[in-house]
C-alpha cells in the first residue's frame, strides 16, 4: 500500500497540513490543518529545494554538481530505485521510487519509477521511520556533531548486542585550473567516503576504528576471541564486508 502525506512549506517556516483519505487511490492528500511526522514534503516554488530534480549544490568555484564535466555525483545512485517507508515494522509506502542525495543528506521520492521527475519530493527526515532503497536500509539518528539535527545512517548489522551503522559521505573537490603548460585542468569531482559506527543498547554510539588494536577496545570483554577471529580469517578491517563479518561473529559470543 502506498501511503503519502504531502506537506506544504511556507516561507514563515511554519508547516501545517490536514489529511483527506481518497479510498479510490489509497493515497493521503494533504492541505492545511493537522500535523504528521512522516511523508513527502511538497516544496514551495520559493524554497531552495523547488524543483528538486534540477537542484545542484553550488560551490565556491562557481561550479555545480549538474555541470556536464563534473565527475561523479552527489547521489548514491543517479537513477531512482524501488523503495519503501517503514514504521514500527509496518510498510507505510511500498514500491515507491527513491534516491539518496548523500552530499546534502536527504532522500527524494516519487510515486513510482515511471512518475515524472517533476513530481519528486523531499522525504521528511524523522526518527519515526526507516527508508529502504533497493537492498539498503536507512534510519535518521541525531547528528554526531549536533544532536539537535538528524542525519541518515545505513544499517549494516542488527544484533542482540547492538547495531553496526555506515555513514555515507560525498567529498566535493572543486575545479582546479591549470597554472602552467605542464599541468592540466581538473574538473569538479565527487568522491565517495564513509565512516562506521556501533551503537549498543546502553546508549553508546562509537566510531569504529580501522586498526586492529583500536577496534579491540570496542570488544572489551571479548578481546581474545575477536582478535583470534581477525587473525584466523585474515580480516581487513578497512573492507566493509570484513567489518560486517567481524560484527556478526561478535553477535555469536
Amino acid at each position: 500500500m502506498k501511503f503519502f502525506l504531502f506537506i506544504s512549506i511556507f516561507i514563515s517556516a511554519f508547516c501545517s497540513l490536514s489529511a483527506q483519505f481518497d479510498s479510490n487511490t489509497n493515497f493521503i492528500n494533504a492541505s492545511n490543518g493537522t500535523s504528521s511526522n512522516f511523508g513527502i514534503q511538497t516544496v514551495s516554488n520559493n524554497s531552495n529545494f523547488a524543483r528538486v530534480q534540477s537542484y545542484g549544490a553550488k560551490f565556491d568555484d562557481g561550479s555545480s554538481g549538474n555541470d556536464p564535466d563534473t565527475v561523479g555525483s552527489p547521489y548514491m545512485n543517479d537513477e531512482y530505485q524501488l523503495g519503501s517507508i517503514i514504521k514500527d515494522s509496518l510498510v507505510y509506502a511500498d514500491n515507491i521510487a527513491v534516491k539518496y542525495q548523500v552530499l546534502e543528506d536527504y532522500f527524494i521520492g516519487k510515486l513510482s519509477l515511471t512518475t515524472n521527475d517533476e513530481e519528486a519530493r523531499v522525504i521528511i527526515k524523522s526518527q519515526d521511520y526507516k527508508i529502504k532503497m533497493g537492498d539498503k536500509l536507512f534510519v535518521a539518528l541525531p547528528s554526531i556533531e549536533n544532536s539537535g539535527n538528524l542525519e541518515y545512517f545505513q544499517i549494516l548489522v542488527i544484533g542482540n548486542k547492538g547495531t553496526l551503522y555506515k555513514k555515507n559521505k560525498k567529498i566535493f573537490k572543486p575545479r582546479i585550473m591549470a597554472t602552467t603548460s605542464l599541468t592540466k585542468n581538473s574538473p569538479p569531482t565527487f568522491k565517495d567516503d564513509e565512516e562506521y559506527y556501533f551503537g549498543d543498547f546502553n546508549g553508546n554510539f562509537t566510531k569504529v576504528p580501522t586498526s586492529k588494536k583500536k577496534i579491540l577496545e570496542l570488544f572489551e570483554n571479548n578481546k581474545k576471541e575477536v582478535s583470534a577471529v581477525i587473525k584466523k580469517n585474515k580480516l581487513n578491517l578497512k573492507k566493509e564486508e570484513d567489518l560486517i563479518r567481524l560484527f556478526r561473529f561478535y553477535e555469536t559470543l
